[in-house]
């Protein structure tokens, strides 16, 4: 699964050297803001067939936060 994740992250935002794992944090490792987090989770909800709503939303963190969510949806 972290395997699609990266292509999507990889389609929607441009980050040199991007690398992908678990542990990933959006805003931290990856130093997405609040706007391109926003892009990204709604590019992951087309591609991913998810929905997440804002309660949803700040719990996502990370790659584990993300792959969490959508194992439980």
């Amino acid at each position: 699964m972290i395997e699609k994740i990266e292509k999507i992250i990889k389609d929607n935002i441009e980050i040199e050297n991007l690398q992908i794992d678990s542990t990933t944090s959006f805003r931290d490792d990856l130093g997405l803001d609040s706007f391109e987090m926003s892009q990204l989770l709604c590019a992951l909800e087309d591609e991913m067939n998810i929905e997440l709503n804002d309660s949803d939303i700040v719990k996502i963190n990370t790659v584990a936060d993300l792959i969490s969510f959508i194992e439980k949806n």
